[in-house]
């Protein structure tokens, strides 16, 4: 097609072509043409990205959760904490766990080495994945798969 980079045909709705439907007897009915649209926009907007995207992993609680956990999973001294969690926590608890594994494989910490409590709603797959030794408790309410493939015997 003669294009050498990729920012020459970002844009370009006007190289694609949608697909004749008219005998398909489900897909029929569908217009593709607003799809393939170059969007109204003043001259000079840009139609791609022009700057980066916020860093949302940057300020996520596994971040806290590994500075709080620090002495437990360092010298395996017992730590305590109480902390605030809301829904957009994901997988909370996660990056302690997988720091854990490595230096103290399956067996994992003591029990309770690392004692984490949160107040508020926690997000999709808090508590995922934890090994023994970490303990995590909600007062609240939290989204699917909490604690999910955590084996911690009871």
């Amino acid at each position: 097609m003669g294009f050498r980079t990729l920012d020459e045909v970002i844009g370009r709705a006007d190289l694609l072509s949608a697909p004749s439907l008219e005998h398909h007897w489900k897909a029929r009915h569908l217009d593709l043409s607003p799809l393939l649209r170059k969007p109204d926009v003043p001259h000079g907007t840009p139609i791609r990205r022009v700057e980066r995207q916020p860093d949302i992993l940057a300020d996520q609680l596994d971040w806290e959760l590994l500075r709080v956990s620090k002495d437990a999973l360092d010298h395996q001294k017992r730590v305590q904490r109480a902390l605030p969690i809301s829904n957009r926590n994901r997988t909370s608890g996660l990056s302690s766990a997988t720091s854990s594994r490595p230096r103290y494989g399956e067996m994992g910490l003591r029990e309770d080495t690392i004692d984490l409590s949160f107040e508020g709603s926690a997000g999709q797959s808090f508590g995922a994945f934890l090994t023994r030794g970490i303990t995590l408790r909600v007062l609240g309410d939290a989204n699917d798969y909490v604690g999910k493939d955590s084996r911690v015997e009871s």
